[in-house]
């Protein structure tokens, strides 16, 4: 799917869940108002800050995307849609790359989660755990990246060049 259509797809999602949010709270003063008239309630109310995966995704973001890509593009549409609760636990990310369209290779659903917490912990400069949930790195800023270690001089030699070597390459380089 091309970039500006998934913006345009997450922009639509993202007015939905808001409309759906002050929906909500329509609905629950309509209940208030009937509660405190003893009438019967109304509506029921369903928790609009938790839709769920199917209003965070559609139908075939995933397909034929790398699991690692999939799950970045999962939490991307989910903090815009849902940006009180973008980080995910790792059954809502499964929930959300199956809804998405994402086929493991695995038909075992536990093996399947997981195989995401082992891509979630092994690429820790993309993904970063929160209590028992993970976000992107690029959420949060230089607070959680990775110092990355500038080389110190022991690596500057090439491989198999001892220091005797080296001078005397750089000597024949003057």
């Amino acid at each position: 799917m091309s970039d500006h259509i998934q913006k345009t797809l997450t922009d639509v999602q993202r007015n939905i869940a808001e409309m759906e949010r002050e929906l909500a709270k329509k609905k629950e003063l309509a209940n208030h108002l009937a509660e405190m008239s003893n009438l019967p309630i109304p509506y029921s109310i369903v928790n609009p800050t938790d839709p769920g995966p199917s209003a965070v995704v559609a139908r075939d973001a995933f397909v034929g995307e790398p699991l690692h890509s999939a799950m970045r593009m999962y939490l991307d549409t989910r903090k815009v849609a849902l940006p009180t609760s973008a980080p995910a636990t790792v059954n809502e990310i499964f929930a959300g790359l199956l809804e998405g369209g994402y086929t493991f290779e695995t038909k075992n659903e536990e093996n399947a989660k997981r195989i995401i917490r082992i891509t979630l912990t092994k690429n820790s400069n993309t993904f970063h755990k929160v209590g028992n949930a993970y976000g992107l790195v690029a959420w949060y800023g230089p607070k959680v990246q990775k110092k990355v270690r500038r080389p110190g001089p022991w690596l500057a030699q090439e491989e198999g060049e001892s220091s005797a070597e080296q001078e005397s390459r750089e000597d024949k380089e003057e």
